[in-house]
């Protein structure tokens, strides 16, 4: 009874980290595209085909003897190979949830990216946990690696749908884009298992990627609200006889009209794509 209680705990102590972490990110974003709730779904069946896509790759390869001979020697599979194959198990996984939950939205579409790769570590280390450990040593486990590893796997998923998002602006060839944008998370991905290998620096490493990509969702959302509020006064009422404030107007506006406001964060998004276009051609 005590195992099942231990392993019961487990469970539940890395997911609301987790959640918490992808709170975090989500929790700030006013003009929400769907509700939190929502992406529970898609992170732990993403999370779960990503990370039994990945150990079958890595399986098939470790049957190839002249591939296992060095993928398995010092930490050339942790460096080298896991990565990039972590990385396109979580993308593709990623890139499906977007296409079957009809994402439409920047913001949105990335909140999917940190949820695959948030569902991918809650299995991920709750493999790690469960393997030769037990009671007190397996809940310590789970709790030290959703603290560090989990946000490390969404932070690069994220930056691998970013890319793709982008990338996917210009080109319309989606194999040549997923290409394209899985080598950088890819590399991200090494240079983190090669810091924490080599030097055990995983907090100053994970601040810096909180930093970034923090930021890149910081950025998205404050020119999203700029332009979804820009078009909302745009069709307010002229004179609707009452002194409310433009922001009471606002919202007011986007209860009364939620179909508009749906289409004004689509919108938002072409726009965020097009000014990063033109600050990248002036640059």
């Amino acid at each position: 009874m005590n195992t099942i209680i231990e392993v019961f705990l487990t469970i539940v102590t890395g997911g609301a980290i987790s959640a918490l972490f992808f709170k975090f990110y989500s929790s700030f974003d006013r003009y929400k595209f769907r509700n939190e709730r929502e992406y529970i779904l898609p992170s732990l069946l993403g999370g779960f085909v990503s990370i039994l896509l990945t150990l079958g790759i890595q399986y098939g390869l470790s049957q190839i003897y002249e591939i296992a001979s060095i993928m398995y020697s010092g930490h050339t599979r942790s460096i080298y190979f896991s990565p990039l194959i972590e990385e396109i198990a979580k993308g593709s996984a990623t890139l499906v949830a977007i296409r079957l939950m009809k994402s439409e939205e920047l913001l949105d579409s990335l909140f999917i990216a940190l949820s695959v790769g948030l569902g991918f570590a809650f299995f991920e280390n709750l493999l790690y946990s469960s393997i030769n450990m037990s009671g007190e040593q397996m809940l310590r486990s789970m709790v030290e690696r959703t603290i560090i590893i989990a946000p490390m796997h969404s932070i690069q998923n994220l930056l691998f749908i970013l890319l793709f998002l982008f990338i996917g602006r210009k080109i319309h060839n989606k194999f040549l884009v997923f290409l394209l944008a899985a080598p950088f998370p890819a590399f991200s991905h090494s240079v983190w298992n090669y810091i924490a290998l080599e030097t055990g620096a995983n907090l100053i490493n994970l601040t810096l990627m909180v930093i970034i990509s923090r930021s890149i969702i910081y950025a998205i959302r404050v020119e999203k609200n700029r332009f979804i509020e820009n078009r909302m006064t745009k069709i307010l009422p002229a004179t609707d006889g009452n002194q409310e404030e433009p922001l009471q107007k606002i919202e007011r506006i986007e209860e009364e009209n939620k179909t508009e406001n749906f289409e004004f964060q689509k919108e938002s998004s072409e726009f965020i794509y097009e000014a990063v276009y033109r600050k990248l051609k002036r640059g």
